[in-house]
């Protein structure tokens, strides 16, 4: 009896030690899973080429950096290019909770930038629905129910070299700053630099006036500008970073040296509510934080998560207020999977 005892004694002890194992293997595969599903969005690009410079006309206005038409001009042969994002909207009553609409706005888009002028929406797009990639512009007269669609134009410069739009509205005009020559960068990265501007428009659709506001020399995306008082803000992308610059006129900016650190998220906008600035950034979703305006950002909560659109990026929001004092943001979606390769700086 004593031997069967023993036995049994030592099956137990070998069963309590696999489902131990088993235990600990599956928390392990859990936690895993978990990081990486809630790591900050970042986009990344591989560099591997030289720069170009710009150029001004016999008039001084600013064209081109591109020295060399693009080897592309199209971003269908790039899995985890806009030609394979679209884009939705949420809406919200207090600018914290965000209800999404399960309606595609746009498909082959990207990027989305909004601005109200007069009651009508002018909604900004990297849009790869064409042969070529280009700037769209959709403008909605019933406050986004509908929208007619128009190819934005630049003086000096191609459409589809104008991505990560942000548009403004100063004095009647619309200001759009971009990273710009974005096709022709992909000739040639290595030491490349990466150039915010900005133009205005009566129209919305067509753009002059163009200034270089900063030139950084690591890649640097998705301008984010705002309003404090008298002074513009910008923050930039870098990856999961971002970095934060000012300017009194808009058109120069310049590194404001506050000790604003951030490696949380990127790809943000920046809507002041009555005296409370909310910054939307990506990263498990689309999440805000509030302070940018004092020099700090702090994170607050969740916009949009994941799990409203399954296996999904959800990422690059861009906020308005509706003359009926509630808000919409539009936003990009991407499929996502375990392997998606790093992002390039303008989906």
């Amino acid at each position: 009896m004593e031997e069967e005892l023993k036995k049994i004694d030592k099956k137990s002890s070998k069963w309590r030690i696999w489902v131990l194992v088993t235990i600990v293997l599956i928390v392990a595969v859990v936690s895993i899973a978990y990081l990486w599903a809630n790591k900050p969005y970042e986009k990344t690009i591989d560099i591997d080429s030289t720069s170009t410079e710009t150029e001004t006309d016999s008039n001084g206005a600013v064209t081109s950096a591109c020295e060399k038409e693009p080897k592309t001009k199209s971003s269908k042969d790039n899995s985890n290019g806009p030609f394979s994002h679209s884009l939705y909207s949420a809406t919200s009553t207090d600018g914290t909770t965000w209800s999404t609409v399960d309606k595609q706005i746009f498909d082959h888009a990207s990027v989305p930038g909004a601005v109200v002028r007069d009651g009508v929406i002018y909604l900004y797009f990297v849009d790869a629905s064409q042969d070529e990639d280009q700037l769209s512009v959709a403008i909605s007269n019933d406050l986004g129910k509908t929208f007619e669609k128009f190819k934005v134009s630049f003086e000096g410069m191609a459409s589809y070299d104008a991505v990560d739009p942000h548009p403004e509205l100063v004095d009647g005009k619309i200001e759009l700053f971009y990273l710009s020559d974005f096709m022709c960068m992909m000739n040639d990265l290595k030491n490349q630099k990466f150039r915010i501007y900005n133009a205005e428009s009566k129209d919305g659709i067509n753009f002059e006036n163009q200034a270089l506001n900063y030139t950084f020399d690591e890649p640097t995306t998705d301008p984010d500008v705002f309003k404090v008082d008298n002074v513009w803000k910008m923050l930039v992308s870098q990856g999961s970073s971002m970095k934060i610059l000012g300017s009194k006129d808009r058109k120069e900016f310049n590194p404001i040296e506050d000790g604003f650190e951030w490696d949380q998220g990127g790809v943000s906008d920046t809507f002041n509510f009555d005296g409370v600035y909310r910054t939307f950034y990506c990263q498990a979703g689309i999440m805000f934080g509030e302070g940018a305006d004092q020099g700090e950002l702090v994170e607050k909560g969740v916009a949009i998560d994941n799990t409203h659109h399954i296996r999904k990026v959800v990422c690059d929001p861009s906020v308005i207020e509706l003359p009926d004092k509630s808000y919409i943001m539009y936003y990009k979606t991407q499929e996502q999977s375990v392997d998606t390769k790093p992002l390039p700086p303008a989906v």
